[in-house]
């Protein structure tokens, strides 16, 4: 439990006990005394960051280290935490200080009240008790709402789960986030062409398209004398591969063909050029006063250029003729792996070869199909998982209804005995929390207070918080109903602000006396002259 926080810079020290905790007001419920941000150090030390986020507080005080207690198993923990640098804690013991991020210090602290069963952080499970001013979860009407517009999905299923109600619900949960997952990778491969695509019309089709390959297949397996089922045996990875093989040796060997073809044509074109003497006579019998020398000089020029090409396309044209050769003596090494491998003469490659495309073809249609099957599959799941999680809600949802109904009955019946008692509907998305008709403020407050103390009591959680404001406008009878109901708490803390205790019965007023954390007014305000400069 929470022993006691301090902050020696302001002389402040709060020592709590088991069951109720109060910080009082004085008798005129002065505001700005704090109250309200006794109880945010209440929240700041199990883990909240409310504390923190004050501007009032970081103007007129500062920087300052707030040091906690607990008592867990009677042995007492000491933590740092500084109003700064709320992200880190400081743990001290009795050789030093360790450093934990806020997460290692709630884990610890969901640890300690041994909370770890339940399927939510420390956080998500006390931070909804804890109603204080500035928080955002004061609304009566709302007692499942840690904000004013959080998902009614979010708020009851935390409560379910606080309930210990959720294990079926999270198996058919995670079932349907596993095949939602399988169904996206399935689009998104077919989206970017990873995977053909397998709808019922393309699966039908394949189906089709397969009896006739196995048709086609067992003719070529009769053609060569052989089963079916063996010829596809003998489609071994190693054949595949050799076929593949067979074919790029087949391109590069056309290839070469082509650049030889082209080769020879330029050769050809060079020694026609270099053959040019009986035309220039002819040229000279037309035109004599032409320099014919100057001519001649250019075309042997040309002549020289010409030889040196034709001599290198001859050498390329060589080159080729020896890699052409290459090539084909490693054609004939494939065709004879080939048709050793199915045993067969090379006269039935071709048809050998056929087959292979055959079974390519064949394996195609049985993913097609394969993966409509895959698909269809992974469809029904996810239908059957969301049928399954809104029934195992529907489930969780009436049990847990029931059961905080019963508790809230019966403290209503002590705090609220003349009225309809509040009643909680849980549904999968939404929650309603319906109280008597005649109901103001102050009965809508109680009505929130009995919610929570119905939880404090079927639950683990450890404590609740009600600030000031849950209490003001409620009627004096109802809130002494409701500080003895304070009086049945043993094991666990509730903390809360109160004003003008005067107001209350003797035996109320004296049990809030004995069990005052502090005492605040406008001359005596949380942190003493610092306050008083706020």
């Amino acid at each position: 439990m929470l022993r006691r926080i301090s902050c020696s810079e302001f002389a402040l020290d709060l020592t709590f006990r088991e069951g109720a905790n109060y910080i009082c007001g004085d008798n005129a419920a002065s505001n700005s005394i704090g109250k309200t941000t006794a109880l945010l150090l209440i929240d700041f030390a199990f883990g909240g960051s409310t504390y923190a986020t004050s501007e009032e507080i970081a103007l007129f005080i500062g920087h300052h280290s707030i040091d906690i207690e607990f008592i867990f198993d009677g042995i007492s923990y000491h933590f740092i935490r500084q109003f700064n640098d709320p992200s880190k804690v400081l743990q001290v013991t009795a050789t030093g200080q360790e450093e934990l991020s806020l997460h290692q210090y709630t884990e610890f602290l969901q640890e300690k009240y041994d909370l770890s069963s339940i399927q939510l952080s420390f956080r998500d499970i006390v931070s909804l008790y804890s109603r204080i001013w500035g928080k955002r979860n004061t609304d009566p009407m709302r007692p499942l709402s840690t904000v004013p517009n959080e998902s009614g999905t979010k708020a009851v299923t935390r409560l379910i789960k606080l309930y210990g109600e959720y294990n079926a619900i999270g198996i058919a949960s995670r079932k349907l986030s596993h095949l939602s997952t399988e169904a996206k990778a399935l689009r998104s491969a077919q989206q970017y062409s990873l995977l053909p695509e397998h709808t019922k019309r393309n699966s039908d089709a394949a189906k089709k398209a397969l009896g006739e390959v196995n048709a086609q297949i067992d003719a070529i397996a009769q053609s060569i004398a052989i089963s079916r089922n063996s010829v596809e045996a003998a489609i071994t990875p190693e054949l595949l591969r050799l076929r593949n093989q067979r074919s790029e040796i087949d391109l590069k060997i056309a290839a070469t063909n082509d650049r030889i073809s082209t080769l020879r044509s330029n050769l050809t074109k060079c020694l026609i050029a270099q053959n040019t003497q009986r035309q220039l006579d002819e040229f000279a019998s037309f035109f004599p006063d032409a320099d014919i020398e100057a001519i001649r000089e250019i075309d042997l020029f040309h002549d020289s250029i010409n030889g040196i090409l034709s001599e290198n396309i001859e050498n390329e044209i060589n080159r080729l003729n020896d890699n052409l050769h290459e090539l084909r003596a490693i054609q004939r090494q494939i065709d004879e792996k080939f048709a050793s491998i199915v045993d067969s003469p090379p006269a039935l490659i071709g048809e050998v070869n056929d087959l292979a495309n055959l079974i390519a073809e064949k394996e195609r249609y049985s993913q097609i199909i394969k993966l409509h099957e895959e698909s269809s599959r992974i469809k029904k799941g996810i239908k059957e998982s969301k049928d399954a999680e809104t029934s195992e809600y529907q489930i969780a949802t009436q049990t847990v209804s029931l059961a905080i109904n019963q508790e809230i009955e019966k403290i209503a019946s002590n705090v609220l005995p003349a009225s309809i008692a509040p009643h909680l509907e849980l549904m999968r998305k939404t929650y309603s929390f319906k109280m008597d008709a005649d109901s103001g403020t102050g009965k809508a407050y109680a009505a929130c207070i009995i919610f929570d103390l119905a939880v404090l009591n079927q639950t683990a959680l450890p404590f609740v918080i009600h600030d000031s404001i849950c209490l003001k406008n409620i009627d004096i009878k109802t809130l002494n109903n409701i500080i003895d109901q304070h009086k049945n708490i043993h094991e666990k803390q509730v903390f809360v602000a109160i004003d003008e205790i005067q107001r209350l019965g003797n035996r109320q007023r004296a049990f809030i006396e004995s069990r005052a954390a502090i005492s605040l007014s406008k001359t005596s305000p949380l942190f003493g002259d610092f306050w008083k400069k706020a």
